[in-house]
């Protein structure tokens, strides 16, 4: 499952908004359990008592369940999945553990709530114990807390990305940044491509230039490798079973560099996306055969797609081509917007020749006649 980059920001947004109104509702429910059970004015006890079990149940139990189906949606259709970190499944389970708990165990009490608001208002004194309400704002501002720090800190996340860049030492010439987001790491570049030193820094606002494209040097394959995993991530690509593996070959860009042309795009002069180039078979070439280039491990940074990183890395791999027979490329049934881009470019589909590389991975093949 996959949603488009403004679709997932969308649903991110539905989720933070509820998440946010569920806390909110949370801290009232405590304000009103805390003027409702402590020693003011009985009118004023009632009053609360009254507001509680009339208003607050009902917002609470329908931003509780927009959280839990936006959160849902959100794992099944970006890199996290639902179980694939430990941390995604306990906020998962603490959702719906109090959803739980708010139909099964606060709202059937709220009769008797509502009941002795009115006594209280009334002069007299209640007829059941409510001393049950200083648990519920308790329990749930603690699991809601969990969440909260649990989805700031990702923990084990780290490992998706790969490890930290290396700060580099030496003279200084000009930048040529090195990932993605925002954040970038710059690298200061000699007139070789060689990177003599780094640092991370922002990418300042203003005009976009258009995306470029060119050999990646040295100093950006960890950039790329980066990209492309959280590419593939981020399209499903890795869900597979048997597929875990393959994170890592993305990463591993300085493996293939010498067998193959690792292409980057870059916007704004950030590393945006990257594509590894078969020009003419060898080690590197999966179904390539004579005559025949081939495009290989295409990925844009989820939050640059739709900017043109992609259209220009397989242009690039086009012009390239010049000489070749055909241009062939394999992709998984999933990335359907990739199926688009190569379909818009002229590329068609070659069942006949459609592959697994391991069970269970099954590979569709595109072919551009030249």
């Amino acid at each position: 499952m996959r949603l488009a980059p403004r679709a997932r920001k969308a649903v991110l947004t539905v989720h933070l908004v509820a998440a946010g109104a569920w806390i909110g509702i949370d801290v009232l429910v405590a304000v009103l359990v805390g003027v409702g059970l402590g020693g003011g004015s009985d009118a004023v006890r009632g009053l609360a008592l009254r507001a509680l079990a009339e208003f607050v149940v009902t917002p609470m139990l329908v931003s509780a369940l927009v959280c839990l189906g936006s959160g849902v949606l959100l794992g099944l259709a970006t890199k996290w999945g639902l179980v694939r970190y430990w941390w995604v499944a306990v906020k998962l389970v603490l959702n719906v553990l109090l959803c739980v708990l708010i139909v099964v165990a606060l709202q059937p009490g709220m009769a008797d709530v509502g009941a002795a608001g009115v006594a209280l208002e009334a002069g007299r004194l209640p007829a059941s114990d409510i001393s049950f309400l200083v648990y519920p704002p308790a329990v749930s501002l603690t699991m809601l807390a969990v969440a909260t720090l649990l989805s700031v800190y990702k923990p084990g996340a780290a490992a998706l990305a790969g490890p930290a860049p290396q700060r580099l030492q030496g003279r200084r010439t000009g930048y040529a940044a090195d990932t993605v987001r925002g954040a970038a790491y710059l690298c200061r570049m000699s007139d070789e491509g060689q990177a003599i030193e780094a640092r991370t820094g922002e990418v300042r606002a203003g005009e976009r230039r258009p995306i470029e494209v060119r050999n990646a040097v040295p100093a950006e394959y960890e950039a790329v490798g980066k990209i492309v995993a959280e590419a593939f991530f981020a399209d499903g690509q890795l869900d597979a079973p048997g597929s875990e593996f393959y994170a890592d070959v993305l990463r591993d860009v300085a493996s293939r560099a010498d067998a193959a042309e690792i292409i980057v795009a870059l916007d704004d002069g950030v590393v945006v996306g990257g594509v590894t180039f078969v020009p003419h078979g060898g080690p590197m070439a999966d179904i390539a055969r004579d005559g025949e280039a081939e495009v290989r491990m295409l990925g844009v940074a989820p939050d640059a797609q739709g900017r043109g990183a992609g259209t220009a890395l397989m242009r690039e791999c086009m012009a390239r081509s010049a000489g070749t027979r055909r241009i062939v490329l394999s992709t998984q049934p999933v990335a359907r917007g990739s199926h688009r881009l190569y379909e818009r470019l002229g590329f068609v589909r070659e069942p006949s020749r459609d592959w697994a590389p391991v069970p269970g991975v099954d590979l569709l093949v595109y072919v551009l006649e030249l």
